[in-house]
């Protein structure tokens, strides 16, 4: 599958600012350290708009999918 890279600024006006879409969702790969009890691991992951899981049609089997809320300036980090 092809992938296309736009800037966030480009994904807000894809998704906020055009009828094109009934919805929209998109994905970072990042790189993170968990710490904990024993030796930090090095983990890739993905970020991923609260837009995503609605867009492709699915959503989590346990817990809740993310929200616009999550995706605020200084709200807690949430993991699915």
């Amino acid at each position: 599958m092809p992938r296309t890279k736009i800037s966030p600024l480009q994904f807000l006006e894809f998704s906020q600012k055009t009828d094109l879409f009934v919805s929209s969702g998109a994905l970072k790969p990042i790189n993170l350290n968990l710490t904990g009890r024993e030796q930090a691991l090095r983990l890739q992951v993905m970020e991923a708009t609260a837009g995503l899981f609605p867009t492709l049609g699915i959503g989590p089997i346990l817990g809740r999918a993310f929200t616009i809320n999550d995706e605020a300036r200084g709200s807690a980090h949430v993991a699915l």
